[in-house]
């Protein structure tokens, strides 16, 4: 359910070579060797936790969707669309660095400027502040008015170093996703940028996924 694949298995055996003195391997090479198997096959889709909402004034008229690569090297995997009518959920880990006349950029998108916080709590106002790429901080974003709930499931250190069962092992980080990830299809893994590769694992209310690595 995870999404490990089975060619990362026998990569992670066989990495170990021939030996009579028993070893106990770290999970995270395992995952090392998932994630090279992933990373040229995932299409990328944006997910944002702890979501924040951003309403973005003077942009321009023109401006109305995002062209974005479903995948940063392989243009065969063609491209998607994601509406921009000035309302967004960003992730709330970088809502909370941005104090007033912060400039950054929703990636794929344009360049933001914060002008304060609106008095809904949980929410920022800014305004458009041109297409220039900027070195600055690039960020996830998902429509407001085009999004899905989501729920992403974090697997972690199932026993404790006393081999006992950890019961809080599973953590959950909730949020929104792009409106393209229900079309998806249940087992279908894609890379959430900036946060990892995920399995979808059940559709309903939300979308459920679990982290893979």
């Amino acid at each position: 359910r995870r999404g490990i694949l089975p060619e990362a298995i026998k990569n992670f055996v066989l990495s170990f070579g021939l030996s009579k003195v028993e070893s106990a391997p770290s999970i995270e090479k395992l995952l090392v060797e998932n994630k090279k198997l992933l990373d040229p096959i995932a299409e990328r889709r944006y997910f944002v936790d702890e979501p924040v909402a951003l309403s973005v004034a003077k942009q321009p008229k023109e401006v109305s969707f995002a062209i974005v690569h479903n995948h940063p090297t392989d243009k065969s995997k063609g491209m998607r669309q994601l509406t921009a009518k000035g309302e967004y959920y960003i992730c709330g880990s970088d809502a909370q660095d941005f104090a007033k006349n912060t400039v950054f950029r929703l990636k794929d998108l344009y360049n933001v400027k914060i002008t304060g916080k609106a008095k809904a709590k949980g929410k920022l106002e800014g305004e458009y502040a041109g297409t220039e790429l900027l070195d600055g901080k690039k960020i996830q974003w998902v429509p407001a008015s085009d999004c899905l709930p989501c729920v992403l499931k974090v697997p972690g250190q199932l026993f404790d170093e006393n081999e006992q069962l950890l019961a809080d092992s599973l953590t959950e980080r909730k949020g929104f996703c792009e409106k393209s990830c229900g079309e998806l299809e249940i087992g279908a893994i894609v890379q959430f940028e900036r946060v990892g590769f995920a399995k979808l694992d059940s559709k309903g209310k939300e979308l459920v996924f679990i982290l893979s690595c």
